[in-house]
């Protein structure tokens, strides 16, 4: 998906440059006209049909990519059904945490009594003096 949000971004950008440089080749180039007549020099331009078939091309492009994206459509009550089934699991999963939880207390109770043993005998192993 994020690639084909970097194509069409890139896209994008081609064609603002694309259209930069249309701009930038009708201030160099262009002859003044009137509005009223269309000149045959106008009608003859090559350049015009090439960033008309440019920005034509890219925009196809980019309309081609935006229909490949895939649409999410969640309705309120589908959203809704995913979070009841994402909070169940999340209460079991809290169960299972504090089942847990209590079973390693408990284990760590009883290694703490073994060692009070343990030390409680190597004490009393030693030879009072």
């Amino acid at each position: 998906m994020t690639d084909r949000f970097t194509q069409i971004q890139d896209l994008v950008n081609e064609m603002a440059n694309t259209m930069c440089n249309a701009v930038g080749v009708l201030q160099a180039s262009a002859l003044p006209c009137e509005f009223k007549e269309l000149s045959q020099d106008l009608l003859n331009e090559q350049n015009t049909e090439l960033y008309a078939l440019t920005i034509a091309r890219l925009c196809k492009d980019i309309d081609i990519l935006i229909e490949s994206i895939p649409a999410e459509e969640k309705t309120e009550e589908v959203a809704a059904e995913e979070m009841t089934v994402m909070d169940i699991e999340h209460k079991k999963l809290t169960e299972d945490l504090k089942k847990r939880s209590e079973e390693i207390d408990d284990l760590l109770g009883n290694i703490s009594e073994e060692l009070l043993h343990v030390s409680k005998a190597q004490m009393d192993s030693r030879p009072s003096y």
